[in-house]
């Protein structure tokens, strides 16, 4: 009871159950990594929610066999915190579960800070969309690879992102979808009112122009804007930079 972080891997459910009376646990990390963990088995983890001073969960619950109604749950987990680190790689949770799991996030106003790992989950236009509708973090991370988003979900999420005024910073992971322009969304990620970084990952995309990420440059409050791209478009993007890109840099990663 002396421990303010508690970060356990390989371990059972009945094992958590025992962390509900630590008065003075305030961040924990726990890992469920293949582990056949179901939407019952998760149902059980909600006892998280009576640990009394908790402010910051972080989940790994990747390769499982959780799906969209699970999302309940982790709403219910997150209910005392400030902050949250759900790692969902490789579970069917899909448009619907990224819908239900918005729903219950936005009803949390302490809620300021959010990383959603959403890897290979099943997600189209329409789960980009209802993440984009996430309304009180100030900080947010939403790494959505390996998914079937095209540039109008992609669009989407930017759009409904704009309409949340507190957001500070904002990383999007959007390695390996479907998006081939970017003008619609570099040119509303430059009107974001209070914006100061932000990364992007669009590797594995093919795309077709890189001159819509020059208006991130006159953001009104960006401090520091990082695109990563294959490095099929290092020449095109340095063409850019001998241009002037002030705050965007370009990172290539293998």
């Amino acid at each position: 009871d002396k421990s303010a972080l508690l970060s356990l891997a390989e371990i059972e459910v009945y094992h958590v159950k025992q962390l509900v009376g630590l008065k003075s646990l305030h961040t924990l990390q726990v890992e469920f990594h293949q582990t056949d963990m179901t939407n019952g088995k998760l149902c059980e983890l909600t006892c998280i929610a009576q640990i009394p001073n908790l402010t910051s969960i972080a989940m790994v619950l990747t390769k499982n066999w959780l799906t969209a109604d699970a999302m309940k749950h982790l709403v219910t987990i997150a209910e005392r915190c400030t902050q949250i680190d759900y790692d969902l790689a490789y579970n069917r949770i899909l448009d619907q579960g990224a819908m239900l799991l918005v729903q219950g996030l936005n009803d949390l106003p302490k809620l300021t800070s959010i990383k959603l790992g959403m890897h290979a989950t099943g997600l189209t236009d329409e789960g980009g969309h209802w993440l984009g509708t996430l309304t009180h973090a100030r900080h947010l991370d939403l790494q959505l690879s390996r998914n079937q988003l095209h540039e109008n979900g992609a669009n989407r999420l930017a759009k409904e992102l704009l309409e949340a005024t507190k957001l500070s910073t904002l990383t999007l992971d959007l390695y390996n979808n479907n998006i081939e322009k970017m003008d619609v969304l570099c040119a509303t990620l430059q009107q974001a009112p209070v914006l100061t970084r932000l990364c992007v990952d669009l590797r594995g995309n093919v795309l077709r122009d890189l001159s819509p990420v020059t208006a991130l440059s006159s953001a009104p409050r960006l401090r520091q804007a990082i695109l990563r791209l294959d490095r099929a478009y290092q020449k095109r993007a340095q063409a850019l930079c001998n241009s002037g890109m002030g705050c965007v840099h370009f990172q290539w990663l293998c």
